[in-house]
């Protein structure tokens, strides 16, 4: 990483050494790697880790639906005078603002 910063600081081409593995032989080996009884094992992995998991976001994000399906709340929090101000000027000196800092 270093030698390819030095060379782009410099306008330079940077000299690596070529890569042990290519993309092509990892293809390859996965490629045999991935045989049928394994993927099935795989799958059957994945489904039993994801079985209760919800089957989607929360919120839309294309649309609002006509009938939503999930109810959404807000709760309001207070914040003491001494700690907002400390969350803005963490905010400036940041560059960014109060809803990211915390």
């Amino acid at each position: 990483m270093a030698q390819a910063y030095d060379a782009f600081v410099q306008d330079a081409t940077p000299r690596l050494r070529p890569l042990a593995v290519q993309y092509p032989d990892f293809a390859l080996w996965q490629r045999h790697w991935l045989t049928e009884s394994r993927l099935e094992g795989q799958l059957e992995y994945w489904k039993e880790k994801l079985a209760a998991m919800p089957l989607g976001p929360a919120l839309p994000f294309d649309r609002v639906p006509d009938h939503p399906s999930r109810r959404l709340a807000s709760r309001p929090i207070a914040v003491p005078p001494l700690t907002y101000s400390a969350m803005e000027r963490l905010a400036r000196a940041t560059q960014s603002t109060v809803f990211v800092v915390p």
